[in-house]
């Protein structure tokens, strides 16, 4: 895969990168060494820290940024790690717990460095020592000041024997044109907590969490799409459990990753809400304020559940809202927002697991392909539709138009095949990364979680995309677990939730859940001692004036927003949602617009606890080219 100037070469292993470091330091001499230093002042010392890398790239034209979505070109936008902080130039020490392994990983930046400022042009020497009680292993890395400053620089390293108990790095210049005294500036270790590197006890097993963004589950061929659009997830799921009426909490993705994380509805987490609209829910008020909040910070989530279990976590996503500003990053040790496709992060994240054998790992995989626009790389822009992305002038077209008037029966066409082209291309991208995983022994050990936060629109109730109502081709997901050594292989009817996926997790590796959680366990599903429909709520729209709600209970699902406006629909009977019952079922109506303001009242107590969402200018570009403009009002459904 291509990697941007300045990033690790894909080409080089790090016996190389090693071999070249000593080659430099015979040729030059640090020009000032850690342990020659002053020593640092108090606020100037070693600490433990969560550290930020952001990489800021030139604003691309649309027409270049589609061109890199569909050529794979890599692009960290930002990693963020739990990490051992110490001044540059300077020493670092960090305490090793005992452990059969042998090898060790890490990663090392620079931070501090003003971000309007051009680097220096001089390289950096880190003398890496392991100490233990009968010897040290001493190594060497090199990297350029631009390198260091602009991203995570992974390492591994022998250490020389299990019984090393001690850490230090020593960082400091090479060469004779070294910068003056830059304030501030901090050499950084990215690693877990030492008391967490300890794997878990008992048989709990890896946890491969993969998301696909906006993934619908009628087109996936293994729910009976008559496209073949998932040959590879067909073959995964055959060999563990489906859930073929699973539902999302939200219509769009940061509330829906929010209740994934928690096991919390929208209104409780937060994430995603639109303060003046829940508030005014059930009320015919259109607030003209839209205050976005973020993920409360006193909810426990599941990688810090995952974290505290003795699990290593990481999480590897692309679509801006899953930034660590939104409050999901939270308890993952490593965090990295990538753009553009599912290439790239199928190979961070095999990355990444391969630099920490046999440690016990969580990883939280997003891919963001069938989401708008909708332009799959070649030759998958052809797999459904005659003519490939590169052959249609102004494609793709302007999102908000779509939104607001349908286009032509050949657009939609094309917006279809391209979708389902987009979920071809993470099919095998998914495959690549399981089969690496089988091929080094990993998977057969391994929880593989497949998931989506929500569904696409294409028309089916008078608009597109999604975020802007409550019907199934939006809430209706993908779900399944596959651990054949574990779990068995069946489909399984039962309409279950998203937000039960934590505590389902929580019982098969071995934590407790957090108190006061909507998720329960899927587990009394996947045995066959329960088989009665799960009964949810789903809210927290993007677009459109007005809060709407959904409730699901037995057969019937109400979609509710003004003080008298609701949709009743029987999913039993009418499962596209073509007919509405509200009229002739007013008690029906009466008892489930009670159960949804019980809830509402219920989740006031949280809006005093949220934040609002303050994304930077890069992040506000990002979210733009994704299509999150406008306020998305679709035209009212047909009756």
């Amino acid at each position: 895969m291509l990697r941007e100037p300045g990033t690790a070469p894909e080409s080089l292993p790090m016996t190389q990168r090693q071999i070249l470091g000593f080659a430099l330091l015979a040729l030059f001499l640090p020009t000032s060494c850690g342990d020659d230093k002053p020593a640092a002042k108090a606020d100037d010392a070693q600490r433990r820290e969560r550290v930020e890398i952001t990489r800021r790239y030139p604003p691309d034209s649309p027409a270049d940024d589609l061109r890199n979505t569909r050529t794979s070109v890599t692009r960290i936008v930002s990693g963020l790690n739990d990490a051992v902080t110490a001044p540059f130039p300077g020493r670092l020490s960090v305490d090793l717990p005992a452990t059969n392994e042998d090898s060790f990983a890490g990663s090392l930046c620079l931070t501090g460095f003003p971000a309007d400022k051009t680097p220096p042009r001089v390289r950096l020497y880190f003398e890496i020592d392991f100490v233990g009680a009968k010897e040290t292993r001493k190594h060497s890395v090199t990297l350029s000041f631009t390198e260091a400053v602009l991203g995570w620089s992974p390492m591994q390293f022998v250490r020389g024997g299990t019984d090393a108990t001690k850490l230090t790095i020593r960082g400091s210049y090479i060469g004779e044109d070294v910068p003056g005294d830059i304030p501030g500036l901090r050499m950084a270790l990215a690693l877990p907590a030492t008391e967490l590197l300890k794997a878990p006890v008992g048989e709990a097993p890896n946890v491969l969490l993969i998301s696909i963004d906006t993934l619908r589950a009628d087109h996936m061929s293994c729910y009976g799409y008559e496209r073949e659009t998932t040959p590879n997830i067909d073959a995964l799921v055959k060999r563990g459990v489906l859930f073929e009426r699973a539902f999302s909490p939200a219509p769009w993705t940061l509330p829906a990753y929010g209740s994934l994380f928690t096991a919390l509805l929208p209104a409780d987490h937060r994430a995603g809400i639109v303060t003046e609209r829940e508030a005014a829910w059930g009320s015919d008020v259109a607030p003209p304020k839209r205050t976005t909040e973020v993920l409360r910070n006193d909810v426990p989530t599941l990688a810090e559940l995952m974290t505290r279990r003795g699990y290593q976590t990481a999480g590897f996503v692309s679509n801006p809202f899953l930034g660590p500003l939104s409050g999901v990053a939270r308890g993952f040790q490593s965090y990295t927002s990538y753009q553009y496709n599912a290439q790239t992060g199928a190979d961070l994240a095999l990355e990444w697991i391969n630099s920490r054998p046999g440690a016990r790992w969580f990883v939280f995989l997003h891919v963001i392909d069938p989401h708008m626009p909708y332009a799959p790389p070649k030759p998958y822009d052809t797999r459904f539709s005659k003519i490939g992305v590169d052959e249609i002038p102004d494609w793709p077209p302007d999102l908000d138009t779509l939104r607001r008037q349908p286009p032509s029966d050949e657009t939609k066409q094309r917006c279809v095949d391209f979708y389902d082209g987009e979920i071809a291309f993470v099919d095998a991208q998914i495959d690549r990364l399981l089969d690496a995983l089988d091929a080094a022994g990993t998977l057969e050990n391994t929880l593989v979680i497949l998931h989506s936060d929500h569904g696409e629109e294409f028309w089916e109730h008078g608009s597109c995309d999604h975020g802007h109502t409550q019907f199934e081709e939006l809430l209706h997901v993908p779900l399944a677990f596959v651990w054949p050594k574990k779990l068995g292989v069946k489909r399984i009817a039962t309409r279950v939730r998203t937000l039960d996926v934590l505590p389902t997790i929580a019982e098969i590796v071995g934590f407790d859940v957090p108190a006061g959680i909507e998720g329960r366990s899927l587990m009394s599903v996947i045995d066959g001692r329960e088989t009665t429909d799960r009964d949810g709520i789903a809210e927290a729209l993007m677009h459109t004036q007005r809060e709407t709600k959904a409730l699901y209970r037995g057969k019937d699902k109400l979609i509710a927003t003004g003080a008298a406006q609701n949709l009743l629909f029987d999913l039993g009977a009418d499962p596209r949602e073509l007919y509405d019952l509200s009229a002739e079922s007013a008690a029906r109506v009466d008892a489930m617009r009670k159960l949804l303001l019980e809830h509402h009242e219920k989740a006031k107590a949280s809006a005093s606890r949220s934040t609002p969402f303050q994304p930077d200018r890069s992040v506000r570009d990002r979210i733009h080219r994704y299509g999150y403009v406008g306020d998305g009002q679709p035209p009212p459904p047909k009756k």
